[in-house]
């Protein structure tokens, strides 16, 4: 990164990117980049993905720098599949790589608690990365209700209201110790019998 003063006395960065370099612009608190045009779409994903990479979040803002959208981009170890309804069909087509990793004597058990889960019809489905490798979250965003399930049978269930990514930036020690989330479900026979209640509140 090269950093200059401009002629105004602002200080410049100049971030070389793998296909093109852009400029970023720091006035008094607010870092961004110059105004872009909504047919830069590669571009524009480049930037986004550059902010994330260096500041760990990114906003979208209008010419005056004024944020045109609530909803905050955050870098989160999980890979987010595309928003819709989620019924088992759909689900183990996109989780399939993830149930192939699971041993044959283990698989049937723990796609039985996927299927359970994504018969309430989630409306997205994030995989586990990083920390949170072999976990799914089921978000069910009209409940505001959020599951994270294991593909590993001794694991329990976590169950979250409210801010999932916050929560998904925590240790499961941090989560189990701080009495963070909302539920810890064991896999035990009453399994099922309470996420139905959970779902049905």
């Amino acid at each position: 990164m090269e950093r200059t003063l401009d002629a105004k006395g602002r200080w410049r960065n100049r971030t070389v990117g793998f296909r093109v370099s852009e400029e970023i612009t720091i006035d008094e608190i607010v870092i961004h980049s110059e105004m872009l045009k909504k047919e830069e779409l590669v571009r524009i994903k480049h930037i986004i993905n550059m902010f994330l990479e260096i500041f760990g979040i990114c906003e979208v803002g209008d010419d005056d720098l004024q944020p045109i959208s609530t909803r905050i981009i955050k870098n989160v170890p999980w890979k987010i599949l595309p928003p819709g309804k989620y019924p088992w069909d759909i689900a183990k087509n996109h989780l399939n790589n993830y149930f192939n990793s699971i041993s044959e004597g283990k698989r049937n058990t723990i796609q039985n608690r996927h299927k359970f889960l994504s018969n309430y019809e989630p409306d997205f489905l994030a995989i586990g990365e990083e920390s949170f490798r072999g976990y799914v979250v089921y978000g069910y965003t009209e409940k505001d209700v959020y599951y994270f399930e294991s593909n590993e049978p001794n694991n329990a269930t976590y169950i979250f209201k409210g801010k999932w990514e916050d929560a998904s930036r925590l240790t499961k020690r941090d989560i189990i110790s701080g009495n963070l989330c909302y539920k810890r479900l064991i896999h035990t026979e009453n399994w099922e019998n309470k996420i139905s209640k959970i779902m049905n509140e």
